[in-house]
Protein backbone atom coordinates (compact mmCIF):
# COMPACT_ATOMS: atom_id res chain seq x y z
CA UNK A 1 0.00 0.00 0.00
CA UNK A 2 2.96 2.43 0.87
CA UNK A 3 5.01 1.63 -2.30
CA UNK A 4 1.59 2.61 -4.90
CA UNK A 5 1.52 5.75 -2.42
CA UNK A 6 4.95 6.67 -3.23
CA UNK A 7 4.47 5.57 -7.25
CA UNK A 8 1.73 8.38 -7.23
CA UNK A 9 3.80 10.82 -5.53
CA UNK A 10 7.62 10.01 -7.73
CA UNK A 11 6.55 10.70 -11.55
CA UNK A 12 9.49 9.81 -13.31
CA UNK A 13 8.42 11.77 -16.45
CA UNK A 14 8.13 15.00 -14.50
CA UNK A 15 11.28 17.10 -15.47
CA UNK A 16 13.54 18.05 -12.74
CA UNK A 17 13.36 21.76 -11.48
CA UNK A 18 15.77 23.71 -12.68
CA UNK A 19 17.10 26.11 -9.48
CA UNK A 20 17.25 29.68 -10.55
CA UNK A 21 20.33 31.13 -11.02
CA UNK A 22 22.49 32.46 -8.55
CA UNK A 23 22.12 36.24 -8.01
CA UNK A 24 24.82 38.25 -8.27
CA UNK A 25 24.62 40.74 -4.96
CA UNK A 26 26.38 43.60 -6.60
CA UNK A 27 23.69 43.46 -8.45
CA UNK A 28 21.39 43.54 -5.86
CA UNK A 29 23.19 46.37 -4.52
CA UNK A 30 23.20 48.43 -7.15
CA UNK A 31 19.33 48.05 -7.81
CA UNK A 32 18.95 48.94 -3.87
CA UNK A 33 20.93 52.19 -4.31
CA UNK A 34 18.82 52.99 -7.24
CA UNK A 35 15.84 52.29 -6.08
CA UNK A 36 16.76 54.50 -2.76
CA UNK A 37 17.52 57.13 -4.65
CA UNK A 38 14.18 57.33 -6.62
CA UNK A 39 12.52 56.96 -3.20
CA UNK A 40 14.65 60.25 -2.20
CA UNK A 41 13.50 61.86 -4.86
CA UNK A 42 10.23 61.22 -4.47
CA UNK A 43 10.32 62.05 -1.44
CA UNK A 44 11.16 65.65 -1.83
CA UNK A 45 8.59 66.01 -4.53
CA UNK A 46 5.94 65.01 -2.05
CA UNK A 47 7.72 66.75 1.07
CA UNK A 48 7.09 69.84 -1.95
CA UNK A 49 3.32 69.24 -2.12
CA UNK A 50 3.14 69.21 1.45
CA UNK A 51 4.98 72.93 2.23
CA UNK A 52 2.60 74.33 -0.75
CA UNK A 53 0.42 76.69 1.85
CA UNK A 54 -2.24 77.16 -1.22
CA UNK A 55 -5.68 76.51 -0.06
CA UNK A 56 -7.37 73.25 -2.10
CA UNK A 57 -10.25 75.66 -2.96
CA UNK A 58 -7.43 78.18 -4.88
CA UNK A 59 -5.67 74.77 -6.59
CA UNK A 60 -6.50 74.12 -10.41
CA UNK A 61 -7.56 70.67 -11.76
CA UNK A 62 -4.02 70.25 -12.93
CA UNK A 63 -2.19 70.71 -9.79
CA UNK A 64 -4.56 68.74 -7.91
CA UNK A 65 -3.85 65.97 -10.85
CA UNK A 66 0.15 67.06 -10.08
CA UNK A 67 -0.27 66.11 -6.23
CA UNK A 68 -1.89 63.02 -6.99
CA UNK A 69 0.68 61.91 -9.35
CA UNK A 70 3.77 62.87 -6.61
CA UNK A 71 1.64 60.78 -4.23
CA UNK A 72 1.83 57.63 -6.82
CA UNK A 73 5.20 58.11 -7.35
CA UNK A 74 5.91 58.18 -4.00
CA UNK A 75 3.80 55.03 -3.25
CA UNK A 76 5.38 53.20 -7.05
CA UNK A 77 9.04 54.16 -6.23
CA UNK A 78 8.37 52.80 -2.44
CA UNK A 79 6.55 49.33 -3.58
CA UNK A 80 9.95 48.96 -5.96
CA UNK A 81 11.86 49.37 -2.70
CA UNK A 82 10.11 46.96 -1.05
CA UNK A 83 10.26 44.16 -4.04
CA UNK A 84 14.09 44.31 -3.88
CA UNK A 85 14.19 44.28 -0.34
CA UNK A 86 11.04 43.39 1.55
CA UNK A 87 9.86 45.68 4.51
CA UNK A 88 12.15 48.68 3.42
CA UNK A 89 9.88 50.34 1.41
CA UNK A 90 6.60 49.55 3.41
CA UNK A 91 8.70 51.51 6.33
CA UNK A 92 10.37 54.02 4.46
CA UNK A 93 6.47 55.33 3.45
CA UNK A 94 5.67 54.91 7.51
CA UNK A 95 8.29 56.61 8.59
CA UNK A 96 7.40 59.78 6.17
CA UNK A 97 4.31 59.84 7.15
CA UNK A 98 5.28 59.88 11.22
CA UNK A 99 7.64 62.84 9.99
CA UNK A 100 5.11 64.65 8.19
CA UNK A 101 2.39 63.83 10.66
CA UNK A 102 4.47 65.60 13.15
CA UNK A 103 5.37 68.54 11.67
CA UNK A 104 1.87 69.10 10.75
CA UNK A 105 0.92 68.95 14.78
CA UNK A 106 3.78 71.28 15.54
CA UNK A 107 2.41 73.45 12.60
CA UNK A 108 -1.48 73.71 14.20
CA UNK A 109 0.46 74.34 17.68
CA UNK A 110 2.00 77.37 16.28
CA UNK A 111 -1.41 77.86 14.46
CA UNK A 112 -3.22 77.61 17.70
CA UNK A 113 -1.05 79.19 19.81
CA UNK A 114 -1.28 82.54 17.66
CA UNK A 115 -5.18 82.16 17.19
CA UNK A 116 -4.93 82.14 21.45
CA UNK A 117 -3.06 85.25 21.41
CA UNK A 118 -4.63 86.84 19.04
CA UNK A 119 -8.18 86.36 21.29
CA UNK A 120 -6.29 87.86 24.09
CA UNK A 121 -5.64 90.80 22.21
CA UNK A 122 -8.84 91.15 20.86
CA UNK A 123 -10.22 90.56 24.20
CA UNK A 124 -7.94 93.43 25.85
CA UNK A 125 -9.09 96.26 22.80
CA UNK A 126 -12.54 95.10 23.60
CA UNK A 127 -11.71 95.39 27.28
CA UNK A 128 -10.27 99.06 26.83
CA UNK A 129 -13.84 100.13 24.75
CA UNK A 130 -16.09 99.06 27.01
CA UNK A 131 -17.17 96.07 25.13
CA UNK A 132 -18.14 91.94 26.60
CA UNK A 133 -15.24 90.11 26.78
CA UNK A 134 -15.18 86.46 25.20
CA UNK A 135 -13.36 83.40 26.28
CA UNK A 136 -9.97 82.48 25.62
CA UNK A 137 -10.21 78.72 26.05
Amino acid sequence: MEAKKLSKLRNPTAPIPVPPPPIDQGVINEQLKQARAKVEQAFKAFHQVLNNKKLERNKSDVEKEQERKISDELFRTAQELDRLNPGEGVMVVGSIGLRELLKTRDRMNEVEYTALLTRKELNELKQQLGCKEESTT
